[in-house]
């Protein structure tokens, strides 16, 4: 066989090694990582950067003993052991523990507020307890105001009467002065 041949049968046999170990390397991190694609070809092919022929023909096998091991984690609740250690629960239930604590203290003073709120409302529906010096003022100067309000309405009522009225006298008035008949439908203007 000639060198240019063997540098050829070399080159791919490196090529195919390469891509063997990276389908490899992402099935193996797709264990790692609990994903569920892991009995996707068409992914695990894509993450490897092979064709998606390419992992079904020669990695089946790999691929189902890869889903066993994933099945069996889940199954001896083992999938995230790897990952927490028992500073970091530790670390975690002190976190949660202060969470709670802030919660009740924050839980404790709303539920008060609640009640000093809901207690002024019935104090003020049922017992009329909402007599304070400055709200009677209030109320009392909020009367006065809207009687007068109400009284100056009708002085402006009666004054655009009185000045309706003094227009059609005046109106008559010029009409008999220039010598116009009083009912003449041909001299109104209409206004």
């Amino acid at each position: 066989m000639s060198r240019a041949a063997e540098a050829m049968i070399a080159a791919k046999a490196k090529r195919n090694e390469h891509k063997r170990e990276s389908v490899l390397e992402v099935i193996r991190q797709m264990v790692e990582e609990m994903d569920p694609a892991l009995s996707n070809y068409s992914e695990i092919a894509r993450r490897a950067g092979v064709h998606r022929n390419y992992v079904a023909g020669r990695f089946a096998a790999e691929i189902e003993l890869a889903q066993m091991e994933v099945n069996r984690r889940y199954a001896t609740g083992t999938a995230y052991r790897h990952s927490m250690s028992v500073a970091s629960l530790r670390a975690e239930r002190t976190m949660f523990r202060e969470q709670a604590q802030a919660q009740a203290k924050e839980l404790a003073r709303l539920r008060k507020r609640l009640g000093i709120e809901l207690g002024r409302e019935v104090a003020v529906e049922h017992l009329g307890l909402d007599q304070t010096p400055e709200l009677v003022a209030l109320r009392d100067a909020n009367e006065r105001l809207s009687a007068r309000v109400t009284d100056l309405e009708i002085q402006l009522r009666d004054a655009q009467e009185d000045l309706e009225a003094a227009r059609r006298t005046n109106t008559q008035l010029l009409r008999e002065l220039n010598g116009a008949r009083p009912n003449d439908p041909s001299r109104n203007r209409t206004s």
